[in-house]
């Protein structure tokens, strides 16, 4: 090993409290969860509800607009499922280039929560079909974000776990039982994994100007504004004016204001 990558043997009571939580939380999805629990067909009202003022889906027939929701409400599911993907390897980044112990079993414990989140949304996910590709916006902001070193890696899982706390509990409202215990197990990791992004953004902020740091966490939050971009389902529909008619829903979501909120609560300045 080289010495490069050592960790220094410093300890931060805050990092093993991360750690200690999350081994005495520690659960399986084949075990923990009850998959024979009854989940909803049936795609959520909410789907419909936000494209009641759009004349060309007004103008489809009912059966047409059931089958854009329940495809739309597939590529939803779809996303959560690279989300979890992108955050595993987050994870192995932060635990390959960690600068102290602590640090680096807090990473390596998020990531087998990661990937005991991506196998159980994965299972949830192709109750409905198999799972389609990531948005191409998505591969854009990690790869950017992995570009602008460890406080860019952490932006992005920060961004990432505030995005993801809004939708899964909307789609744990609405899914059924399945649905709400699954993703009320992994709102239970998220909490910790918003921690250790707090403390990780605090580390790797020193020695960079504020007006750096908020210039990355802004464009962080503006990439995951792909949510706002024709997904594969508007494009094959070849809808006239729908980003414009969609982009207020996400400016105005609280997908969006849940990550403004995490980062303005660090101090920086991001709208």
């Amino acid at each position: 090993m080289s010495d490069q990558i050592i960790p220094s043997i410093e300890q931060d009571p805050r990092f093993a409290k991360i750690y200690h939580l999350g081994e005495q939380r520690f659960w399986a999805p084949q075990t923990a969860i009850d998959w024979t629990l009854p989940y909803n067909t049936e795609t959520p009202r909410y789907f419909r509800w936000a494209w009641r003022y759009f004349e060309p889906f007004r103008a489809l027939s009912k059966a047409d607009q059931d089958e854009f929701c329940r495809k739309q409400y597939k590529w939803v599911l779809d996303q959560g499922v690279h989300g979890e993907t992108f955050g595993m390897l987050a994870a192995g980044i932060l635990a390959r280039h960690a600068e102290t112990d602590g640090e680096r079993m807090v990473a390596c414990e998020l990531a087998l929560e990661e990937a005991r989140h991506y196998e159980a949304i994965r299972t949830l996910a192709e109750k409905f079909g198999p799972v389609g590709p990531p948005h191409p916006k998505v591969l854009e902001i990690v790869d950017w974000a992995e570009h602008q070193g460890l406080l860019g890696v952490f932006m992005g899982l920060q961004a990432g776990e505030r995005a993801g706390v809004p939708s899964y509990a909307l789609l744990g409202r609405f899914g059924g039982p399945l649905f709400k215990a699954v993703y009320g197990r992994i709102s239970d990791d998220e909490s910790r994994h918003l921690g250790f992004g707090v403390l990780g953004i605090q580390r790797y902020s020193k020695g960079r100007s504020h007006t750096e740091v908020s210039a990355i966490a802004q464009r962080v939050t503006d990439g995951y504004a792909h949510w706002a971009d024709p997904s594969p389902v508007w494009e094959q529909y070849n809808f006239p004016g729908v980003e414009e008619y969609w982009r207020p829903f996400h400016v105005k979501s609280r997908l969006r204001s849940e990550m403004v909120k995490a980062f303005r609560n660090l101090g920086l300045d991001v709208s």
